[in-house]
């Protein structure tokens, strides 16, 4: 067992969150992209900024988040300074260390420090979680509140007694986050299993009272909020179809991907000799998963993780390249040798418990944090993947980013309980170096990935600014999904329409859209009516070269004083 987190530790925890949040809010303000919308945070902003100023809560029919906390969260931010995405990127970089430092001193319960740093690591260091720091995206608000929700549990399973105050305040966190996001639900699920799991009969009745108290709740909440304000609609499929198989194939490789740092680490501490014991289970493994790439229809989910960056395709045009091929068939080479390496791993971890009950050997009993650990980790990954499978929700990469750190930690604990490696042992200077160079380039295809996508967010809007500087009107300029989002005065009416050229966010969102001049990447662009570049931007991608940005005058219902 390791030894208890002192108040030093955890302050020095706190200090470490920050100043990694802190710099990544630095390098956002370096590129450009602070201060501006991100991704689908548009549609958060205008929800928000209109509760500001009218009141109520009117989301719009694009969205699919539960969102109702989200904007709770930010109306007494707003009511200091006012309808600012500044203010709201700072409070979501806030709690993203919220975040990080209660997952470290959760998974402290039953890691040594080293470990549970590394764990944290993967995520932070990942491709992800960075990236959507600075901005106003639901996933770490919701990520935050789960982890907050996991640590108080944790501290109510603590000892022979269960906390049943402190059981209640972990259930009420995580149903704050349920108001965010609705995928909260899988740390509700594993709060009240592993307490079920691990209370006496009489807590148990009190568990299962509390249980269904929040599910009744959960499911009020979520009948209001679709019939108040009806979104997209989500219809089940109880036979998934070749595509279902391969989305949730994706999302394997994805997850392997995410948490390659720990699994790396094991396979460079010992789990290589595993991989020998257990030979046949490594070849198979190896097939199985390299031929998976070949099958699939892209190897990883997409969203933020891919070749060609993260919503790079919220500009019209041909998207280019900005990791290099030779490089991110490496990239894929991680997450398959994480995925073999992950599954021996299991094989082993299932072997060793099949010995223990067949020698009548008791099941040591868990520290009260690898319980809750290990059971969000489990009940999060089945209940995304079941949402993805067996309805028609959509899965994106960026889902994972909660129960990243969980799924590391139960590979590390796996890795540190199994008898046929010395997890105390210090590794050899190869396997550390070996262990220390992969990480290494997975942070670095992470890192190039951040700055490109900072640099391409803040290229597109800044565009916006300048040809609305230049005397077209700021509605009728289409300088990407979010700029063009975030600047239509009508209400979302979500409806086909058939205008060629021009993306989605124009010609499926809006009642009657007009534009007067395009944003696009310099290839693909096809309006009948596109004139000459008035403006142009450049992207500078780490691992791929670079990219421009132009901007070209079209007429889709161009009105007259749309126009200089």
């Amino acid at each position: 067992m390791p030894g208890p987190v002192t108040g030093r530790e955890r302050l020095l925890a706190a200090v470490v969150c920050a100043a990694w949040a802190g710099l990544v809010v630095a390098v956002a303000a370096g590129t450009g992209a602070l201060g501006i919308s991100r991704n689908d945070d548009w549609v958060y902003y205008r929800v928000a900024f209109a509760a500001a100023e009218e009141g109520g809560f009117a989301p719009d029919p694009y969205t699919r988040a539960m969102l109702v906390g989200h904007i709770a969260l930010a109306r007494p931010l707003m009511a200091v300074f006012g309808p600012s995405m500044l203010a709201l990127q700072l409070l979501t970089a806030v709690l993203s260390v919220l975040a990080l430092w209660c997952t470290y001193v959760l998974l402290r319960g039953f890691l040594r420090p080293g470990l549970a740093l590394l764990a944290v690591a993967t995520l932070a260091l990942g491709p992800i979680h960075a990236g959507i720091t600075a901005t106003f995206m639901t996933d770490v608000p919701t990520f935050a509140l789960q982890s907050l929700a996991l640590l108080l549990a944790a501290r109510a399973l603590h000892g022979d007694r269960l906390s049943r105050s402190w059981l209640t305040v972990a259930l009420l966190a995580a149903f704050a986050g349920f108001t965010i996001r609705e995928y909260a639900v899988a740390a509700a699920a594993a709060i009240v299993a592993a307490a079920w799991w691990r209370a006496g009969r009489a807590d148990r009745r009190f568990t299962v009272a509390l249980g269904l108290g929040w599910l009744a709740a959960a499911a009020a909440l979520y009948v209001w909020r679709s019939t108040a304000f009806p979104g997209p609609g989500l219809t089940l499929r109880p036979l998934p179809d070749l595509d279902d198989l391969r989305l949730a194939g994706r999302a394997a490789y994805t997850l392997a991907l995410l948490v390659s740092p720990a699994t790396l680490y094991v396979l460079f501490r010992g789990g290589a000799r595993l991989m020998l014991a257990h030979r046949w289970v490594t070849v198979a493994a190896t097939v199985l998963l390299v031929g998976g790439t070949q099958l699939l229809r892209g190897v990883f989910l997409g969203n933020y993780v891919g070749p060609r960056g993260s919503y790079t395709g919220t500009v019209a045009g041909v998207r280019p390249w900005v990791v290099t091929p030779a490089v991110w068939s490496l990239v894929v080479a991680v997450a398959v040798v994480s995925a073999v390496t992950a599954v021996v791993l299991a094989v082993a971890t299932v072997d060793r418990v099949r010995a223990r009950r067949r020698a009548g050997a008791l099941t040591p009993r868990r520290p009260a944090a690898a319980t809750v650990t290990m059971t969000y980790a489990a009940a999060y990954v089945a209940l995304t993947l079941a949402l993805a499978v067996f309805t028609t929700s959509p899965f994106f990469d960026r889902y994972f980013v909660p129960v990243v750190p969980a799924v590391a930690a139960t590979i590390l604990w796996a890795w540190q309980s199994e008898g046929s490696v010395d997890a105390q042992q210090a590794p050899g200077r190869v396997a550390a170096w070996a262990s220390g160079l992969v990480t290494g380039f997975v942070a670095a295809v992470a890192l190039s990935l951040l700055v490109t996508s900072m640099q391409f967010d803040a290229a597109k809007w800044r565009l916006g600014e300048q040809l609305e500087s230049r005397g077209w009107s700021a509605a009728t300029i289409d300088a990407g999904f979010e700029w063009f989002g975030f600047h239509q005065e009508q209400p979302i009416d979500p409806r086909p329409r058939v205008l060629p050229g021009h993306p989605f966010w124009v010609s499926r969102l809006f009642d009657h859209p007009r534009v007067c001049v395009m944003v696009s990447h310099e290839r693909g662009v096809s309006p009948v009516s596109a004139g000459d570049v008035v403006a142009r931007a450049s992207v500078w991608a780490p691992l791929g070269g670079g990219f421009d940005l132009v901007a070209r005058p079209v007429d889709l219902d161009c009105p007259d004083d749309g126009e200089p």
